[in-house]
């Protein structure tokens, strides 16, 4: 964080259980990795992404999270084919107004929330699908709806959705 070129890149996350867990399934904060096929059940966050990007999470399993995907300040991030049982929410992303004036890596980096792209992802008795704030260029493709409360929850800082075929509209 310091010296503003990120964290710990370049890893496959894959095939893993990690349920239970008390704070964060995975974490993947400052950094850029692939999580494919893994289980999240039953943790306050499956997977916490704060300022990750170029991430890829794909084809895993969430069920019973508080937030099953949470990432704050993240870009670039592609989230897809991914099974989401009755999370209170599914996805969150968001950015803060402004970041600490002493942060390295804020001086040195983008920190906006954009550029995500959602394809296929499978929402099951989540009371809120997506929950956005202060983000732009969101792509959403394919996805699915099952007893959602809320597909979408955006406040007047999210820009740039980009969907097809009113997918986003509540049921």
């Amino acid at each position: 964080m310091d010296t503003g070129e990120g964290g710990c890149n370049d890893n496959l996350l894959y095939g893993n259980d990690f349920s239970y867990a008390p704070t964060n399934g995975i974490e993947v904060t400052f950094s850029r990795n692939k999580i494919i096929r893994n289980r999240m059940f039953e943790c306050d966050h499956g997977i916490w992404g704060g300022y990750s990007f170029s991430t890829v999470i794909n084809d895993n399993k969430f069920g019973d999270n508080r937030i099953a995907i949470a990432i704050e300040h993240g870009q670039r991030n592609e989230i897809g084919y991914n099974i989401f049982l009755r999370d209170k929410e599914a996805i969150k992303l968001w950015a803060r107004k402004e970041q600490p004036a002493d942060w390295i890596y804020a001086q040195k980096k983008d920190t906006r929330s954009f550029d995500y792209t959602f394809t296929g992802n499978s929402f099951n008795s989540n009371p809120v699908a997506f929950n956005l704030n202060r983000s732009s260029q969101l792509k959403f493709i394919g996805n699915t709806y099952s007893l959602t409360g809320v597909n979408l929850k955006a406040d007047s800082t999210v820009t740039g959705i980009d969907s097809v075929s009113g997918e986003l509209e509540d049921p």
